[in-house]
């Protein structure tokens, strides 16, 4: 084989093995691991309808409607669970009642 043509087959080699050890070499670096987040989960309840559950929650209908997979059409059900969007507020719960005082004998 001529020696130009091993020259050439040498540096293109060469240029290869350099291209694939620099792309190898190159990798994006991985983004720090993020807190994991909580989601907060709405239940539906008797009577709910998603524009009245977005404004319990403090949210636009969209954002109920896409973080949920949701359409206006979409029909709901009590005790079906819904994300809240990030930056919703689920509205205050009432405290648990108390049991009244045992009467006495």
């Amino acid at each position: 084989m001529p020696r130009i043509i091993r020259t050439a087959l040498t540096s293109a080699s060469l240029a290869l093995v350099i291209s694939i050890g620099v792309a190898a070499v190159a990798v994006p670096a991985q983004a720090a691991p993020s807190k994991p987040t909580t989601v907060q989960l709405y239940t539906v309840k008797p009577g709910d309808y998603l524009l009245a559950i977005a404004n319990k929650l403090q949210v636009t209908l969209d954002d109920l409607l896409a973080v949920n997979n949701l359409t206006k059409k979409s029909v709901i059900r009590p005790g079906d669970q819904l994300v809240v969007p990030p930056g919703g507020v689920l509205p205050d719960t009432p405290p648990p009642r108390a049991a009244p005082p045992p009467t006495p004998p």
